[in-house]
């Protein structure tokens, strides 16, 4: 990733961010590192992107995945020269960032023909809401987990939803664990 700028001969890198290290090859332990396509604000001229780090797992009958999202401030933007080439500041680490798990819940034919939905099922999602720049041009994050519950045998109607506050500081091991 590189931030440029316009200058009379063209188009000029100013600094430059390789995340190959981080992200790493093909994994087969069923973990995949990927960067999350989004720049997130955390302060006036601040920016931070999310390393996600993603285990899946499949059984009879179903299956899960978890991700987790590490922040990281993109130190070098606006920053003097000092500040070294790619330099990336963690600021929280281990964030559940999405998960989903299908279970199945029919068994027989009979299940089947009576049920409207023969998985139970649970998602969730992170949401962050970034409040504006403090006088010091620190933007604060509030992090809420949403996460959702469709017991088998039931429709969406059924569906359960749960909000959560997250101590980005402190984050849970996980989530998508329990029926809510």
């Amino acid at each position: 990733m590189s931030r440029v700028r316009w200058t009379a001969a063209g188009i000029e890198i100013v600094r430059t961010w390789n995340f190959t290290t981080m992200v790493g090859e093909d994994r087969e332990d069923g973990i995949d590192r990927s960067i999350d396509p989004v720049l997130y604000p955390v302060g006036v001229d601040r920016l931070a992107m999310a390393l996600l780090t993603k285990e899946s797992t499949g059984y009879a009958g179903g299956g899960a995945s978890w991700t987790w999202a590490s922040f990281y401030e993109l130190r070098d933007l606006l920053a003097p020269d000092e500040v070294g080439e790619g330099r990336l500041e963690p600021l929280y680490k281990a964030v559940p960032f999405s998960c989903g798990k299908g279970i199945r819940a029919c068994f027989t034919e009979q299940d089947y023909r009576r049920s409207k939905n023969c998985q139970e099922r649970w998602g969730g999602t992170l949401r962050l809401r970034i409040a504006d720049a403090d006088r010091g041009g620190t933007m604060a994050w509030t992090a809420t987990w949403e996460e959702m519950h469709v017991p088998g045998g039931r429709t969406k109607a059924g569906m359960k939803v749960k909000r959560t506050a997250i101590d980005l500081s402190n984050p849970p091991a996980t989530q998508c664990t329990e029926p809510i």
